[in-house]
């Protein structure tokens, strides 16, 4: 004889069908709110599957311009690989000292560590996260609790005039 689901269990499971799409975007929130800060970093910190910031010098931008342009000043990207002073980096990013930046898509670049006057990593920032996170489900949740009073958008528990 199998045991009776109890009640609880099921207004639980009941809860969150009902209320699935809320618990699905749970993730989505989180994924989508993530904070990201750059620190400051020696060549030891560009290794494969970083994302980095770096400065270009103007020798390297100047080595670099065949490839990416004149006028580059600084490349976003994520490091592909490095072999000593080598580095092969995915592009995203490039900043011109003069005109708009300039955004790729993963574009692979070549280049020295020798080339460069500053390096940045950037890492989860889980305290400015957590604050996104959270004005965004208290946004969320106000939303929510605005739009479920009665009278406001339906005539939920309002007298509809007809006495009939």
């Amino acid at each position: 004889m199998v045991p009776a689901p109890s009640a609880w269990g099921s207004s639980i499971r009941t809860s969150l069908f009902r209320n699935w799409k809320t618990v699905a975007a749970v993730p989505a929130i989180v994924a989508g709110t993530a904070c990201y800060q750059y620190t400051s970093s020696g060549p030891d910190g560009v290794q494969p599957g970083r994302i980095v910031h770096v400065d270009l010098t103007a020798p390297g931008a100047a080595t670099l311009a065949s490839a990416i342009g004149p006028n580059a000043t600084a490349l976003n990207g994520r490091v592909l690989t490095r072999a000593g002073n080598d580095v092969m980096l995915a592009v995203m990013q490039i900043d011109r000292s003069n005109g708009p930046e300039q955004f790729l898509k993963d574009e692979p670049i070549s280049l020295s560590l020798d080339n460069l006057s500053a390096i940045q990593l950037r890492s989860f920032d889980k305290q400015r996260t957590a604050l996104a996170v959270g004005g965004v489900v208290a946004v969320l949740v106000a939303g929510r609790l605005f739009l479920d009073q009665d009278g406001l958008f339906s005539n939920k528990g309002t007298s509809s005039g007809n006495t009939k």
